[in-house]
């Protein structure tokens, strides 16, 4: 099972998931450079819902689904590209799929302030 976390800054507004988030949660930035990008996939704006564009690259349909779109971090590009009308509306999930990687990070950083102390 992946951790789920956002590519950069939540999106105000509609979309903002820090609202939906846990009181006892924190904030954990991570330079994409620290992270081996083959253990990560990606999806816009995330895994549960999907924005279909027409030709034009206006909205013809956007809702739930079941059938995520997953991108790779080569492919971000192309994605960033297609979608940059709406992503100050949406964000990019990142799915992780190591978490020692992500201890690694955290351990190497040391307890980042704000941090839980569970989170270690």
């Amino acid at each position: 099972m992946p951790v789920y976390m956002t590519l950069g800054d939540s999106p105000c507004g509609q979309f903002d998931i820090r609202a939906d988030l846990q009181k006892n949660a924190a904030e954990l930035r991570i330079p994409i450079e620290a992270l081996d990008t083959s253990a990560i996939s990606f999806t816009f704006p995330d895994s549960m819902y999907q924005i279909i564009l027409d030709d034009a690259g206006h909205i013809i349909r956007g809702g739930r689904t079941n059938t995520p779109i997953v991108y790779t971090f080569a492919e971000l590009a192309y994605v960033l590209n297609k979608y940059e009308n709406y992503l100050s509306e949406h964000y990019v999930e990142a799915q992780v799929w190591d978490r020692d990687m992500l201890r690694g990070f955290v351990d190497r950083q040391g307890k980042q302030p704000g941090m839980p102390e569970n989170a270690r």
